[in-house]
């Protein structure tokens, strides 16, 4: 038994030793990799390529954690103006860093108050769970959030959207070192609308077709007014013209005057014969618009004494 366990100890043991120099080798390449990269990003930085910087040490990071990485992804963060992911970097530092390495940085602490008072703090309360909150266009989590949000100052757009629900959208002033709090209510896609005396829901792709509905129906009516309106004013002037060519053209031979009238009696009368068919044109599509659109809702309203026809839009 003794022998068997010498014997599972010795090729252990040389186990490990054959393994040792591949692992020394694979840590060895690593370390060496993690330094040139983190040179890279110093190249990049002094040359103010500040977001390639960051990339750079993004990947050094994934190699290995040094502090020294932490503080140069600070320093780029701060640069491209990206304040509470460069609080974070610093912050790490701190926690991070040896004595003589934090003694290396004499303005650690006005830093750090420098980029605090850059950053403002956002709590947002919605009661629907897994809504996505999205500020400045980016999303920054799902309700419930785990912890507020550190941003940075000035004016921001706060949105939450969940499926099933009316997207919530509100512009909030972020001031430095404050806490902002936007309760956030969700409303239902499937609004309340009043049909026959009762509330029936309608779903928010009807409403948002009906509205476009609604434009076509709007556009072509009062193209269609314009145009007639338009059609009867320059007949009405066609007629006077051709009053006037009457008056100085005897016998068909027109004097100056008669002859600009001609030309006017000419233009108006054509100009009243397109403005009468576009305007008949444009009723007639508004009438039918009127008439199929899905936003037009017809009902028989039968009451003592009276029998009518109502429709609501």
């Amino acid at each position: 038994m003794n022998r068997r366990r010498i014997a599972a100890f010795a090729l252990a043991s040389l186990v490990a030793l054959q393994a040792a120099p591949a692992f020394a080798q694979a840590r060895a390449e690593d370390a060496a990799r993690e330094s040139e990269l983190k040179k890279q990003g110093d190249e990049l930085m002094h040359s103010m390529h500040f977001r390639e910087a960051l990339a750079m040490y993004d990947a050094a990071l994934k190699i290995k954690s040094s502090p020294a990485i932490h503080y140069n992804r600070a320093r780029a963060l701060e640069a491209l103006g990206e304040y509470p992911q460069a609080l974070d970097a610093l912050e790490e530092f701190v926690r991070v860093a040896p004595a003589d390495l934090k003694a290396l940085v004499p303005d650690l602490d006005d830093r750090l108050a420098s980029i605090r008072g850059r950053i403002a703090t956002l709590v947002v309360n919605c009661s629907v769970r897994g809504a996505n909150v999205i500020v400045r266009q980016k999303v920054e989590g799902t309700t419930p959030l785990a912890s507020p949000l550190r941003l940075s100052t000035g004016t921001a757009t706060v949105e939450v959207q969940a499926p099933g629900y009316l997207p919530f959208r509100r512009d909030v002033q972020l001031p430095s070192g404050e806490i902002t709090t936007v309760d956030v209510v969700l409303e239902h896609e499937a609004a309340p609308v009043m049909t026959h005396g009762l509330v029936t829901p309608q779903p928010q792709s009807e409403r948002r077709g009906s509205n476009g509905w609604k434009v076509v129906f709007y556009t072509t009516g009062s193209v269609g007014i314009v145009a007639t309106v338009l059609g009867a004013v320059t007949g009405g002037l066609a007629i006077g013209s051709m009053s006037t060519v009457n008056a100085h053209c005897p016998g068909k031979v027109c004097d100056p005057t008669g002859t600009q009238a001609r030309g006017d009696a000419w233009t108006y009368s054509t100009l009243s014969t397109i403005g009468f068919i576009v305007g008949g044109v444009a009723l007639a599509t508004s009438a039918v618009v009127l008439i199929v659109a899905p936003w037009r809702k017809v009902h028989v309203a039968v009451g003592a004494g009276f029998v009518g026809i109502g429709g609501v839009f």
